[in-house]
């Protein structure tokens, strides 16, 4: 009896190992590409583009990774990395928030420019306009929101040999192979 319920225990320990390697290799998350560009364009008025693949694991956390990423406005590009993993906090998203455990970047360059008039290339634009109905829509998400106070959370910010770009009327300074791990 005994040896049953340890064969029991076995068997299911293991299939349930074989669920959690395998199901990310299931399904193919670079066929969201579009949706997620849309989503960006969307919510930030910036064009994001992904030209290598994205991938998904979860052992040992709950990570999102893409390469070659570039997030650019119309005129410029605001920043490019060789490769982004993104660390979901898999309790808040059971939540319902929006919650990053950490975000890592590796080989990036960020441009930020100030403008003439005194802004910045990183200004995120509102949403872009809907019919009244999606506005009425989108009005109560907003409200929920504040009611929830929900906001995002990264926990873990590292650079990992990136640059940073700054220009502003004058001049153009350099920041080079920055290295650098910001923790909550």
């Amino acid at each position: 009896r005994m040896r049953i319920l340890f064969y029991t225990i076995l068997i299911t320990l293991g299939l349930s190992l074989s669920v959690v390697i395998l199901a990310p290799s299931l399904f193919d998350l670079n066929t969201y590409k579009p949706k997620l560009y849309k989503l960006v364009k969307s919510q930030t008025g910036f064009d994001l583009e992904i030209k290598g693949p994205i991938g998904l694991s979860i052992l040992p956390k709950l990570n999102l990774n893409a390469n070659d990423v570039t997030l650019s406005d119309k005129k410029e590009t605001l920043f490019r990395a060789k490769n982004l993993n993104i660390y979901l906090s898999l309790y808040s998203i059971l939540k319902g928030k929006l919650s990053f455990d950490g975000i890592k970047l590796d080989t990036a360059k960020i441009f930020i420019k100030k403008n003439s008039n005194n802004s910045y290339n990183w200004k995120i634009k509102k949403p872009e306009k809907q019919d009244s109905k999606q506005n009425e829509i989108n009005e109560n998400k907003q409200n929920n929101i504040k009611k929830d106070n929900q906001k995002l959370v990264i926990k873990n910010l590292n650079l990992s040999n990136t640059s940073i770009e700054y220009q502003d009327k004058k001049k153009i300074y350099n920041l080079e192979k920055i290295f650098i791990n910001l923790k909550q």
